[in-house]
């Protein structure tokens, strides 16, 4: 990532809400299940959350560990389209054929944070 293509669709995903966020992945999700019918939006939604929540550790792990990640974060300020792609291409490595791009800004939105703790500043 890394192009103008990618900015201009971190550009139209912070400008959705967290629950259109979640009702696009949830969508994806859905589409995995061959044959399933189409769920009401709020089981979607969800079933988006819920996804997240299960795999919260693990993306913890992998992305708080990141050394980009770690050094993007220790900054004092820290670019939020630089951590976009970064969180982009360690997700895309993990869960391939998911939208990495909407998990990556429902992990922005949450909060680095709050899934990984307070960073470091640097001097």
């Amino acid at each position: 990532m890394n192009d103008q293509n990618d900015f201009e669709n971190f550009k139209a995903l912070n400008g959705l809400s967290e629950d259109a966020l979640l009702f696009n992945f949830g969508l994806s999700l859905e589409s995995l299940d061959f044959g399933a019918g189409r769920a009401a939006r709020g089981d979607v939604i969800r079933r988006a959350r819920h996804w997240l929540s299960e795999q919260k550790p693990l993306l913890a792990q992998r992305i708080c560990s990141d050394p980009r990640v770690v050094a993007l974060r220790s900054k004092e300020t820290s670019d939020e389209y630089d951590l976009f792609v970064v969180i982009c291409d360690i997700i895309g490595s993990m869960h391939g054929g998911l939208p990495v791009a909407t998990i990556a800004m429902l992990l922005l939105r949450m909060g680095l944070n709050a899934l990984c703790g307070k960073p470091e500043q640097s001097l």
